[in-house]
């Protein structure tokens, strides 16, 4: 099935990246807001999509919201303490 596929792509792969330059963007002092646009913009994409799918599917969407959340919750922990350790 695609949606499990679509849920990694966006959050590992073009958030992160997105975090990534934007980090990058404030270390060198240089603007990218082309790529951070760009990478946002693949996310929402993605997002829809993956909605998509889901509504087609008929998946309960409220067990998404809470399994997704929880990741948030994560990843925004593991990038705190990674930020610490690299400071």
């Amino acid at each position: 099935m695609l949606l499990p596929q679509l849920t990694i792509w966006r959050g590992l792969f073009c958030r992160r990246a997105e975090r990534l330059v934007v980090r990058l963007a404030e270390t060198e002092n240089e603007a990218y807001p082309q790529v951070i646009a760009y990478l946002n913009r693949l996310s929402d994409l993605l997002w829809f999509f993956g909605r998509l799918l889901e509504l087609r599917a008929g998946v309960d969407a409220s067990v998404r919201d809470e399994a997704q959340r929880r990741r948030m919750v994560a990843s925004v922990v593991i990038d705190r303490a990674r930020s610490k350790i690299n400071t």
